[in-house]
């Protein structure tokens, strides 16, 4: 469970289990499964039944998140229960955009994402959940 205090007017992540992948949001809204999320708002839940690597290397996909992406400042990727290191190829297109990358769990991002919106920093946040 996360105990980080909330920022107004913006989408904060206050409880989690690390042994499900139910998530619980500071407005009172829960989600299950994988999902995206920015510093303002819950996007919604994605049927993600791939590695995170062949998810973002789909360019459907990688324009989908570039719609997000396109006001901030970085870019979250929690890739499921065990790290798992990015292809080189993604890594460095997401950084030639100009975008910071914060690659890690996604128990770890829901830590990061509280993080960064607390710093009044903008983000956009994908939670893979392999549970």
């Amino acid at each position: 469970m996360l105990e980080d205090k909330v920022v107004k007017n913006k989408v904060n992540i206050n409880t989690y289990n690390e042994d499900s992948d139910k998530v619980g949001f500071s407005d009172g809204t829960y989600v299950e499964g994988s999902f995206i999320a920015t510093d303002e708002n819950l996007l919604g839940k994605l049927d993600i039944n791939t590695s995170i690597d062949k998810f973002l290397s789909n360019i459907e996909n990688f324009l989908f998140l570039n719609n997000y992406l396109a006001d901030k400042e970085i870019f979250i990727v929690g890739c499921g229960r065990n790290f798992i290191i990015p292809e080189s190829n993604i890594k460095k297109h997401i950084e030639s955009l100009g975008f910071g990358l914060e690659w890690t769990t996604t128990n770890s991002a829901y830590r990061v994402f509280n993080a960064v919106v607390q710093d009044y920093r903008t983000c956009v946040a994908l939670f893979i959940s392999d549970f």
